[in-house]
């Protein structure tokens, strides 16, 4: 990654049952964003959704749905996802920002240019 990228995740939305194992408002459902910026005029983004049902907590683990903050739940998603596939969303993201920072220029081909 070129120093001047960064990325930023984001939760977008969290869908959850109003009840599910004595537990109230468990979460089983995390749309989410990873944004990428550098040098290109505009953030390019990966969007994904999560669908726990109901095998991300345990009781042991369970946190009220009202003291959960936004670092715990991306860190759900990353546990989730697994490291490899975390690692290539991130290369993934920048080499398509890269694309959009540094674009290819259509042109004619070189046999083709008459002067």
């Amino acid at each position: 990654m070129p120093a001047h990228y960064s990325h930023t995740w984001r939760v977008l939305n969290i869908m959850y049952r109003p009840e599910y194992d004595g537990h109230e408002k468990f979460v089983t459902i995390v749309d989410y964003e990873i944004e990428f910026t550098g040098n290109a005029a505009q953030p390019t983004y990966h969007r994904g959704r999560i669908n726990f049902g109901g095998t991300n907590l345990t009781a042991d683990t369970f946190t009220p749905f009202n003291e959960l903050t936004e670092a715990q739940v991306i860190e759900w998603i990353k546990a989730y996802e697994g490291e490899r596939r975390v690692k290539n969303m991130i290369d993934k993201g920048y080499s398509l920002h890269a694309e959009h920072e540094y674009p290819s220029q259509p042109s004619q081909l070189p046999w083709n240019i008459q002067v």
